[in-house]
């Protein structure tokens, strides 16, 4: 299976904004869940993302956090 990345980099988009300041959007989101920003040249999970995003720790009681935000965020049955 070929991984086709949704690219954001022309993109002003919400989930583009939070990681850096940035002048040229480099964000890919990939179907798999994963993500890679070329400008801070950081990727990972969809929980590394939020972990970014929201300043919330990926382990511990944090990752229980980042699951019931992305959960709301997104709707998705638990």
């Amino acid at each position: 299976m070929v991984e086709t990345p949704l690219d954001v980099r022309c993109v002003r988009h919400p989930a583009a904004y939070g990681l850096h300041p940035d002048d040229t959007p480099s964000l890919q989101l990939y179907p798999s869940g994963t993500f890679y920003c070329f400008g801070c040249r950081r990727g990972g999970s969809i929980y590394d993302f939020a972990s970014a995003l929201w300043s919330i720790p990926t382990r511990g009681i944090g990752f229980v956090e980042l699951r019931r935000r992305l959960g709301d965020t997104f709707d998705a049955a638990r």
